[in-house]
């Protein structure tokens, strides 16, 4: 070949085109893919989450397992999402001291007269509305009014006259109704105690109501307290 300059300008365009054959047939070097920051941080924030969620689960199902000898956790109700203490954390309330006792028990006499019934067969008549029961062995005794007895037609003994002693007293309390009972007997007034989960409830024959009713007022505005 013939060295001329236009010889030598043609091999220089020919190994250029050359070059640029190879330059865009070689592969290209894979390029790094930078993320969005932003991204990258809230997957991360989203693992540290659900590893906390998860060990709140394991902590919540570890605490409603219940152990023989450990406190029963309090009831709640689904739907209304009222709380509902456990039984034995209702316990026993009121007062027990028998002296404040008596000086809060503000008795009150109700104008009803209630009799006293026994039913043998522990059946109670459909119309009839006690105020109280108990079962016996020798049968259902039913504290009703009196004018139901009549209209039922069921035999009744001890007519009497309801005062109701409006303190919250303890079922615990100790000498309480001791003491009421002394003091009515000392004035020969019959009682008959019926103790209810609030209030002490006391039967007295309906000629005697209105000594006892004045006779426990006094008593409940006396500062010295009542002997036992």
């Amino acid at each position: 070949m013939v060295d001329t300059p236009s010889s030598r300008r043609a091999a220089a365009d020919g190994l250029a085109a050359h070059g640029n054959v190879c330059r865009s047939t070689r592969p290209r070097p894979r390029q790094k893919v930078s993320g969005d920051p932003n991204c990258a941080r809230w997957f991360r924030n989203f693992g540290r989450a659900s590893i906390q969620l998860n060990q709140s689960l394991l902590r919540c199902t570890c605490a409603l397992v219940h152990t023989p000898g450990q406190r029963q956790p309090p009831i709640i109700n689904a739907e209304s999402q009222h709380h509902f203490p456990a039984q034995e954390d209702i316990g026993v309330s009121g007062e027990k001291d028998h002296v404040r006792l008596q000086q809060m028990m503000a008795p009150d006499l109700r104008p009803e007269t209630y009799v006293y019934c026994t039913f043998q067969d522990h059946r109670l008549p459909a119309d009839l509305s006690p105020i109280c029961t108990f079962r016996e062995t020798e049968g259902l005794t039913a504290i009703v009014e009196r004018a139901q007895a009549i209209q039922a037609k069921v035999p009744y003994i001890f007519e009497a006259k309801l005062i109701t002693l409006t303190v919250h007293s303890s079922l615990e309390a100790i000498g309480f109704l001791a003491m009421i009972s002394s003091a009515l007997a000392k004035a020969g007034i019959p009682c008959n105690a019926v103790a209810a989960f609030h209030h002490d409830h006391l039967f007295i024959p309906v000629e005697r109501a209105d000594d006892a009713f004045s006779l426990l007022n006094a008593l409940s505005h006396s500062s010295a307290p009542a002997a036992i």
